[in-house]
């Protein structure tokens, strides 16, 4: 409308799913949001507290699960990347954003207008060897077509413990899982850290 446009999101809550460890669903292992208030939350506090440019809400409906938000446009780093686009200068962007969420204020508890807060869960060993799992249960399967041994997911669990414990000796800080290629747009217009648009960060 009037040459600007704007994102319509539509996200309801999301069923749990099946229970897949200890009684508990993947959701809940690995802290997935089943909705979007962690998105308005988590995304004004990166832009207000960080300095990244995370897109304006504009208006949104959480019990429906409707958010308006700024479009952030095209240029996705995943899609500049076949155009033959010069990398290196978007990765030392997306670097630039990686010190600035180090830097970020460290607290458990985010606050959002229109009761939008959420409370960080911690990114626990366990939690980080779920997510490695993934490599097991999905695309392992996914290249073999066959479940992998018990004995192979205990080795593989095990090589990887002493890393998981050792990174808990180091000070916490915010952890964004999905900063990666198709979540980091590029913002031609914008200087410094604001042309890097960062999207899916709702936990």
């Amino acid at each position: 409308r009037n040459g600007e446009s704007r994102v319509l999101m539509d996200w309801p809550d999301r069923p749990d799913g099946e229970p897949v460890r200890d009684g508990k669903t993947y959701c809940e292992l690995v802290h997935l949001a089943r909705n979007g208030r962690p998105f308005v939350a988590i995304g004004r506090f990166l832009r207000e507290r960080c300095g990244l440019a995370t897109p304006q809400v504009y208006n949104m409906d959480l019990d429906q699960g409707f958010l308006l938000v700024e479009d952030f446009g095209d240029d996705v780093f995943q899609v500049l990347a076949p155009r033959g686009v010069d990398l290196r200068p978007l990765y030392r962007l997306a670097v630039d954003g990686l010190v600035a969420l180090g830097d970020c204020p460290q607290s458990p508890e985010i606050e959002a207008r229109n009761g939008a807060g959420f409370r960080l869960a911690e990114y626990s060993p366990s939690v980080m060897q779920d997510e490695m799992n993934l490599l097991l249960h999905w695309y392992v399967r996914f290249m073999g077509g066959e479940d992998v041994p018990r004995s192979v997911e205990a080795e593989f669990q095990s090589l990887w413990a002493p890393h998981l414990e050792w990174l808990q000796n180091y000070p916490r800080q915010i952890v964004l899982r999905d900063y990666h290629s198709p979540n980091l747009i590029l913002r031609p217009e914008g200087k410094g850290l604001s042309r890097l648009g960062v999207i899916d960060f709702g936990a």
